[in-house]
């Protein structure tokens, strides 16, 4: 069994009334490390880091123990250059560390879970409180996501949360395992990957184009449940897609020794792609590979199964797209990225629209708008200035007008940002006069929407 756990923990605490010793007399492993004043002097250059923009650190001890527990928190929204500094400090803290450090991480990197991993430590369950279910209560859950080695090898690394207003997308179809497995990039965990303390064997598998049947058997001594995951593949296909997809997944819990035979359905999503020309959902015809796994990198059996396509025209015909049909997306260039989009890229300026940003309201015409973003941005440098930046402050700074009539609760109806629109625009009582048109609208429409749902 690896001694990597669950990145998550929401919870820091001891164990009640119960000893370290105990656990550790329980468990069979040391959990050595430091009270409270050597784990002070070991670890000051790692106190530092919570001087580091979006870190903070928290240390505990119990008196007359050898149990502590260290804990570094990367808050949420914290750019991902800042996951360097915590990778520095690790390191250095794993020289200092001849005994078991319990390593408590909570909405940090996949890089630092891993480097804390390599260097010996041990990175917690969901909460320290359950490490007392070790062993007890078997694990089943896998991954939603990859865990890359590093934010370097991310396929959006360059386009993602940039500096400008505009988010390039040009990782296209190639999000998560997709790219990885496609361009071949090792990763730290894949996805779909999950530990257990039983095993599983795959067999017997069937396929059509409607369904994929295996058994599957529990090989160990535990009692568990597997999550049996179905990707489809086209070798040599001519649209450009990913290496595999997942299309179906099924939990199979089973007794120690236990098989069952699985049926998995599979639905008109399975095989089809978005095709550009004909503005609509087609499929490729030709031989298609199913193949069923423990996870994305762990394919246990494949089978081919014969589709007919829809015979549509090639979407992508006369276009130069290497990067696309490789899969390798990190350095598409611009003459590219605008064959794909069919058109120039959009510049980079700010548009008074329902896609402006609060943040951007200095650019409107209306004295309300740059009341609401000198308020806004008062709010949050006064929380840079404290070292700490108001995410809430930083949300609605950065939050699309448009957002106003999906996060009020029927409060405020899209006709009524159309109104705050040309308010912004210049037209400050035509703008102002359709917000008022318009919230009495949507009060008659919510008054209506109440009485359907207490007579429904």
């Amino acid at each position: 069994m690896s001694n990597v756990r669950s990145a998550q923990t929401d919870k820091v605490r001891f164990f009640g009334n119960t000893t370290p010793q105990e656990l550790a007399a329980q468990y069979g492993t040391p959990l050595y490390v430091y009270n409270e004043d050597v784990l002070r002097r070991r670890c000051r250059e790692l106190l530092s880091l919570s001087s580091l923009p979006g870190f903070h650190v928290n240390y505990s001890a119990k008196a007359n123990t050898n149990l502590a527990l260290l804990r570094i928190v990367r808050e949420e929204g914290c750019h991902a250059d800042a996951m360097s500094p915590g990778e520095l400090h690790i390191n250095k803290l794993a020289g200092f560390t001849p005994d078991r450090l319990l390593y408590v991480c909570n909405n940090v990197s996949a890089e630092e879970m891993k480097n804390a991993a390599d260097n010996g430590l041990i990175v917690s369950v969901d909460s320290l409180s359950q490490l007392d279910q070790y062993g007890k209560v078997n694990p089943g859950g896998k991954l939603a996501e990859t865990w890359a080695n590093a934010y370097a090898e991310t396929p959006a690394k360059d386009n993602f949360a940039g500096a400008g207003r505009t988010v390039q997308y040009r990782e296209g179809l190639y999000v998560g395992y997709r790219y990885y497995q496609t361009a071949g990039v090792p990763v730290a965990f894949p996805f779909g990957y999950g530990l257990s303390y039983t095993s599983f064997a795959y067999s017997d598998l069937k396929v059509t184009a409607d369904s994929v049947t295996l058994t599957v058997t529990n090989t160990g001594a535990h009692d568990g449940a597997e999550i049996v995951q179905v990707y489809i593949a086209k070798p040599g296909a001519e649209i450009f897609r990913p290496a595999q997809e997942l299309k179906a997944f099924a939990r199979v819990p089973l007794a120690a020794g236990e098989s069952r035979t699985v049926t998995l359905p599979l639905d008109d999503k399975a095989f089809r792609y978005w095709n550009t020309r004909t503005d609509g959902w087609e499929i490729e015809g030709g031989r298609y590979e199913v193949r069923v796994g423990a996870s994305s990198a762990d394919i246990r059996l494949t089978a081919d199964v014969d589709i007919c396509g829809t015979n549509a025209p090639d979407p992508y015909a006369g276009k130069a797209l290497p990067h696309y049909k490789s899969g390798s997306v990190q350095n598409v260039p611009d003459a590219e990225w605008e064959a794909l989009l069919g058109h120039p890229i959009p510049q980079d300026k700010v548009k008074i629209d329902r896609n402006m940003t609060l943040g951007e309201l200095n650019h409107s015409r209306s004295p309300l708008g740059w009341l609401i973003w000198a308020v806004l941005t008062a709010l949050l440098n006064a929380s840079f200035k404290k070292g700490k930046p108001d995410l809430n402050v930083l949300f609605q700074y950065n939050m699309p007008l448009r957002a106003l009539a999906k996060m009020t609760s029927g409060a405020i109806s899209m006709g009524m940002v159309d109104g705050i629109v040309m308010e912004l625009q210049g037209f400050w009582i035509i703008g102002l006069v359709r917000v008022i048109v318009e919230a009495v609208k949507n009060l008659v429409l919510n008054s209506r929407m109440e009485e359907r749902l207490k007579n429904s």
